[in-house]
């Protein structure tokens, strides 16, 4: 799916940008991350989305720019940073992160990944995006994640070295602004945590990986003249994002059709699908789409249910 060239903005600049520190970003990293990037007051800089010839021709442009400054107005080596996904919550597509990681150790950038789709998902044991992608550990300087997600509990983590971890637990506005989270749930996020790193999860994630192929390709088979599958259907990432194949160029059209849809799905198959809405601050708001999980716990039957409402939702409301 084409996407907007990229740009450049800052939150208050000064009057010159090059004095402030790059922060580099994926177009379409969530409004969370966004919002981070803006309020750390960098120099934020976008590339398009999961493109890393077009990362590569922003970093060549920030490090033209850098030699043509002064020592003294250098951007500090440890605070320069590329910022991405591990598995992109507003699309459900994995990040190239061992191409990234090339890119970031030849231009001397920090990479932070964030996980929270990834964790207890993706990888031989479930450590996520940045394991499946077969990087070592301590290749990517900074992982974040949700506790939200596959471990059912509230809050977030924070892996690097310890001073950076010290400092984001010291900084962070949701540390900082807010009361601590119950005890108990935090004990239910260790002990999730726990279960993962013993192996525990690895039947499930076999089990959530084939309702994963089975839905991806079910719906690529479905209504492929109506919705795209994004990602495709080899991805095996189980966030499923299904777009309309002819927009009508409305915002605010199409995501009242996919909510038609959604409807429908619920009240005449049972089945409880998701229409992502996006804040009008989003930079860079992903297209409408109907969003689906697949779970661990779902039989091939009710796989293929959802996949059968799904499709007649789209037939009913797309040719109505």
């Amino acid at each position: 799916m084409p996407c907007p060239p990229a740009f450049e903005t800052a939150s208050k600049p000064p009057v010159s940008l090059h004095h402030l520190l790059p922060s580099l970003s994926s177009q379409h990293v969530s409004y969370a991350m966004q919002c981070g990037s803006t309020i750390s007051r960098a120099r934020v800089v976008t590339f398009k989305h999961n493109d890393v010839a077009d990362l590569e021709r922003v970093l060549r442009k920030l490090e033209a720019e850098e030699k043509g400054q002064s020592r003294k107005h250098r951007p500090q080596l440890c605070r320069k940073m590329i910022v991405v996904e591990g598995v992109y919550g507003n699309y459900g597509d994995l990040a190239p992160l061992a191409e990234i990681v090339q890119l970031k150790d030849r231009y001397k950038y920090r990479l932070l990944v964030d996980e929270s789709h990834g964790v207890g998902v993706l990888g031989a044991s479930g450590r996520g995006a940045c394991e499946a992608a077969g990087l070592a550990a301590g290749a990517v300087d900074i992982i974040i994640g949700s506790l939200s997600n596959t471990l059912g509990t509230m809050g977030g983590f924070c892996v690097a070295d310890k001073s950076t971890c010290d400092y984001q637990r010291l900084m962070g506005p949701g540390y900082t602004f807010t009361t601590s989270p119950p005890p108990y749930l935090m004990a239910a996020g260790v002990q999730g945590m726990r279960k993962l790193l013993a192996g525990a999860g690895c039947d499930r994630m076999t089990r959530l990986a084939a309702n994963t192929r089975q839905m991806r390709s079910g719906l690529q088979q479905a209504v492929p003249q109506l919705l795209q599958v994004y990602g495709g259907v080899q991805s095996p990432v189980a966030l499923i994002h299904l777009h309309l194949a002819q927009p009508s160029g409305d915002r605010d059209r199409d995501t009242a059709t996919l909510q038609r849809m959604a409807d429908h799905c619920l009240a005449e198959g049972g089945v409880l699908v998701a229409v992502p809405r996006y804040s009008y601050l989003d930079q860079h708001a992903a297209p409408p789409s109907i969003m689906l999980a697949a779970n661990a716990g779902l039989s091939e039957q009710e796989v293929a249910a959802a996949v059968a409402a799904v499709g007649a939702a789209a037939r009913a409301v797309l040719k109505a």
